[in-house]
C-alpha cells in the first residue's frame, strides 16, 4: 500500500493517482497509460482501495469508471466524485406594504406618489431560514452559511416596531424611497375627493388629494399642492411651489378651472382652463380652449398641433413639444409655396435644440401662412440652414403671442434668415391667415407684390 502525501495525494507508481481536495468536497484520478488498458474489475478494486487509505466513506462504481475512460486520457486529472455543496440558506428580506416612489436626483418623483397617514405599516422584515447541514466525502458535516438578515430601511419620519418586524409611519405623509431609505415628507392628506364648494387651506405643509377636487371646491397652500384625481370647475393655488394633477382639469366657460402657481404646473388633459405658473407648465395630454401663463417654458407630449386646440399663449420661455423625426431633409423647393406679406414686426428667435432657451430679438421682414424671413439684431452665431428654430411675436391688434417652431431653410445674408414652419397651433395658423390675407386685400387692385413692394407696401410695425 503506497503512502498518503500531505497533499491528500495517493499513487501506486505507474498506474493511477488519486487527489483530495483540501475542503474533502471532491476526488480527482489520474490514470497512466497502462491503467488505462487494464481490465475494469482490476482497475476499479485498486481505486476503492485507495480510497478507503484516504479515508472517504464511499467508493467509485463500475459505471463511474466506465465513464471516466470514455472522457478521460492518460495523465490528465479528472473527477470521479462530489460531494453534495450545502445548499444556500433563505435570506432575510423586506417585503412593501404600500406603494414606495423613489425620489429622483433632481427633486420630483419617479414612479406613482403615494400618500400615507400616521401609523401606516410601511414595510416589513422577514428572518432568513437557515439550510441544512451535508456531509464531505470524508464523512465530515458541512455546516451551511448563515443567513444574511435584512435591515429596515429607516428613513425620516418612520419608527420600527417593538419586536423590530414593522417598519411604521409616524406622521401623515408623502411616502418616498430617498438614498435607499424609505421616508414620510409630513404633508396634509386629504383622503377621498373635496367636497363641493369646500375650502381647504394650509399654511405650512403640501397638500395631498387623493381623490378628485369638486365644483366650486377651492384649494390653497403655501407648499405644494398634488392632486391624484381630477379638477372639475375649482380653484387651487400654491403660494411657494407647484401644483401636479394627475387627472383631468375639466371646466366651462362659465366657470373655468383656475390653477396658479409660484413653482411648476403638471396636468393631464385640461379643458376651460387659466393655469399661470411662475416656473414651466407641463401638458401632459392635451390641452383646449384653455389659457397657459408661464415665466417659463411650456412642455407638451406630441406636436404643438396634437397637444394644444384653441389654447391662448402667454410664455416667457418657449413651447418645446416633441418633433418627429425625418429620414432626410427635403429639396429646398425654389418656387414660393405661400404667398408672403412685408412687415417690420418685432419677433424672437432661439435655437429650439437648447435648454434653457434663449431668445435673440429680430426683425420679421416678410411673412406668411408657410414661413418668414427674419433679421437678427445681434449679429454673431447666425442659425445655419437646417437648424430648428422657435420664432415668437405679437401680431398687431392683438395681445396673444403666436408661437412657430421652424427650421431654418436659407442663409440669405449675415444676420438674415429664412425659416419655414413646421409647427403651430391651429389658432395660431388661423390668426396668422386672417393677418396675410388683411395686408394682401389692402394692396391695389389685390397685386401680389415683389420683394422689393412687400417691404414698402405691406409693412405693419408692432408698437
Amino acid at each position: 500500500m503506497d503512502a498518503l502525501d500531505g497533499a491528500g495525494t495517493v499513487a501506486i507508481p505507474e498506474v493511477l493517482a488519486l487527489r483530495l481536495s483540501p475542503d474533502a468536497m471532491q476526488l480527482e484520478l489520474r490514470l497512466t497509460s497502462d491503467a488505462m488498458n487494464m481490465p475494469s474489475a482490476v482497475l476499479l478494486e485498486l481505486i476503492r482501495q485507495e480510497c478507503l487509505a484516504l479515508g472517504l466513506q464511499v467508493t467509485p462504481t463500475a459505471r463511474d469508471l466506465d465513464q471516466l475512460r470514455r472522457t478521460c486520457g492518460p495523465g490528465v486529472w479528472e473527477t470521479i466524485m462530489e460531494a453534495e455543496p450545502p445548499r444556500p440558506p433563505l435570506d432575510g428580506r423586506i417585503e412593501l406594504l404600500v406603494p414606495v416612489p423613489v425620489a429622483a436626483a433632481r427633486q420630483g418623483v419617479r414612479g406613482h406618489r403615494h400618500a400615507v397617514g400616521v401609523d401606516t405599516p410601511l414595510a416589513r422584515r422577514r428572518q432568513g431560514t437557515p439550510a441544512e447541514p451535508t456531509v464531505d466525502l470524508l464523512g465530515r458535516t458541512v455546516l451551511p452559511r448563515n443567513p444574511h438578515e435584512a435591515r429596515l430601511p429607516q428613513g425620516a419620519n418612520t419608527k420600527i416596531s417593538d419586536d423590530g418586524s414593522l417598519l411604521i409611519a409616524t406622521c401623515d405623509g408623502e411616502v418616498l424611497l430617498r438614498n435607499l431609505l424609505i421616508e414620510i415628507v409630513p404633508s396634509h392628506v386629504y383622503a377621498g375627493n373635496v367636497p363641493e364648494g369646500a375650502s381647504l387651506v394650509q399654511q405650512d405643509l403640501p397638500v395631498f388629494v387623493s381623490g378628485s377636487i369638486l365644483e366650486g371646491a377651492r384649494v390653497e397652500a403655501d407648499a405644494e399642492v398634488y392632486v391624484e384625481g381630477s379638477v372639475h370647475e375649482a380653484q387651487i393655488r400654491s403660494r411657494q411651489a407647484g401644483i401636479t394633477v394627475m387627472g383631468s382639469v375639466n371646466g366651462v366657460p362659465q366657470r373655468p378651472c383656475m390653477l396658479r402657481a409660484a413653482g411648476d404646473v403638471s396636468i393631464g388633459p385640461a379643458r376651460n382652463a387659466n393655469i399661470t405658473s411662475e416656473g414651466s407648465i407641463h401638458v401632459l395630454a392635451r390641452a383646449w380652449q384653455c389659457t397657459l401663463r408661464a415665466k417659463g417654458n411650456v412642455y407638451l407630449p406630441k406636436s404643438v398641433e396634437a397637444s394644444l386646440q384653441d389654447v391662448e399663449l402667454h410664455v416667457e420661455g418657449g413651447i418645446l413639444p416633441t418633433l418627429e423625426p425625418e429620414a432626410r431633409y427635403a429639396e429646398i423647393p425654389t418656387d414660393r409655396q405661400h404667398v408672403r406679406v412685408g412687415s417690420q414686426l418685432r419677433g424672437f428667435l432661439a435655437l429650439h435644440s437648447i435648454t434653457p432657451l434663449c431668445f435673440r430679438p429680430c426683425t420679421i421682414l416678410d411673412l406668411s401662412t408657410g414661413g418668414a424671413r427674419c433679421a437678427l439684431q445681434d449679429h454673431g452665431d447666425d442659425p445655419s440652414p437646417g437648424s430648428i428654430v422657435q420664432l415668437k411675436l405679437v401680431l398687431p391688434g392683438s395681445r396673444d403671442q403666436l408661437f412657430a417652431i421652424a427650421r431654418v431653410t436659407r442663409a440669405v445674408g449675415p444676420g438674415v434668415i429664412g425659416v419655414t414652419f413646421l409647427q403651430m397651433t391651429q389658432r395660431d395658423q388661423n390668426r396668422l391667415t386672417t393677418f396675410c390675407l388683411q395686408l394682401v386685400l389692402s394692396r391695389p387692385n389685390n397685386m401680389l407684390a415683389s420683394r422689393e413692394q412687400r417691404g414698402q407696401a405691406d409693412s405693419p410695425v408692432e408698437n
